[in-house]
Protein backbone atom coordinates (compact mmCIF):
# COMPACT_ATOMS: atom_id res chain seq x y z
CA UNK A 1 0.00 0.00 0.00
CA UNK A 2 2.87 2.41 0.77
CA UNK A 3 3.59 1.39 -2.73
CA UNK A 4 0.78 2.67 -4.25
CA UNK A 5 1.16 5.95 -2.56
CA UNK A 6 4.74 6.62 -4.00
CA UNK A 7 3.53 5.99 -7.26
CA UNK A 8 0.13 8.02 -6.95
CA UNK A 9 2.18 10.95 -5.82
CA UNK A 10 4.55 10.47 -8.54
CA UNK A 11 1.33 10.89 -10.90
CA UNK A 12 -0.21 13.31 -8.96
CA UNK A 13 3.71 15.69 -8.91
CA UNK A 14 3.92 14.76 -13.10
CA UNK A 15 0.03 16.16 -13.81
CA UNK A 16 0.98 19.49 -11.81
CA UNK A 17 4.32 19.68 -13.88
CA UNK A 18 1.98 19.12 -17.10
CA UNK A 19 -0.30 22.05 -16.10
CA UNK A 20 2.55 24.38 -15.18
CA UNK A 21 4.04 23.77 -18.56
CA UNK A 22 1.06 24.39 -20.37
CA UNK A 23 -0.35 27.25 -17.93
CA UNK A 24 3.38 28.71 -18.88
CA UNK A 25 3.09 28.42 -22.83
CA UNK A 26 -0.13 29.41 -22.90
CA UNK A 27 0.83 32.50 -21.28
CA UNK A 28 3.39 33.24 -23.76
CA UNK A 29 1.02 32.51 -26.61
CA UNK A 30 -1.17 35.18 -25.00
CA UNK A 31 1.07 37.84 -24.38
CA UNK A 32 0.38 38.03 -20.73
CA UNK A 33 4.56 37.24 -20.54
CA UNK A 34 7.08 38.17 -23.00
CA UNK A 35 8.53 35.09 -24.76
CA UNK A 36 11.65 34.48 -25.15
CA UNK A 37 13.73 30.99 -26.26
CA UNK A 38 14.87 30.64 -22.29
CA UNK A 39 11.38 30.60 -21.34
CA UNK A 40 9.85 28.07 -24.11
CA UNK A 41 12.60 26.15 -23.35
CA UNK A 42 11.97 25.79 -20.03
CA UNK A 43 8.29 25.57 -20.54
CA UNK A 44 9.04 22.64 -22.99
CA UNK A 45 11.34 20.72 -19.87
CA UNK A 46 8.87 21.24 -17.43
CA UNK A 47 5.86 19.69 -19.59
CA UNK A 48 8.55 16.84 -20.62
CA UNK A 49 9.15 16.18 -17.52
CA UNK A 50 6.02 15.73 -15.90
CA UNK A 51 4.91 13.62 -18.94
CA UNK A 52 7.82 11.42 -17.86
CA UNK A 53 6.82 11.16 -14.15
CA UNK A 54 3.44 9.99 -15.15
CA UNK A 55 4.44 7.56 -17.34
CA UNK A 56 6.80 6.12 -14.67
CA UNK A 57 3.77 6.82 -11.99
CA UNK A 58 1.12 4.89 -13.99
CA UNK A 59 3.40 2.03 -15.11
CA UNK A 60 4.75 1.56 -11.69
CA UNK A 61 1.01 1.66 -9.84
CA UNK A 62 -0.80 -0.54 -12.49
CA UNK A 63 2.45 -2.89 -12.50
CA UNK A 64 1.82 -3.24 -8.43
CA UNK A 65 -1.19 -3.64 -9.03
CA UNK A 66 -0.84 -6.78 -11.69
CA UNK A 67 1.44 -8.35 -9.24
CA UNK A 68 -0.79 -7.97 -6.33
CA UNK A 69 -3.68 -9.49 -7.78
CA UNK A 70 -1.26 -12.42 -9.12
CA UNK A 71 0.32 -13.26 -6.01
CA UNK A 72 -3.23 -13.21 -4.33
CA UNK A 73 -4.46 -15.92 -6.87
CA UNK A 74 -1.76 -18.28 -5.72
Amino acid sequence: MLEDKKYLALIVIGFVLLLGGWILSLLMVIDVIQRSIYLSLLSYAISLAGLGLSIYGFTGYFGAKIKRKARSEL
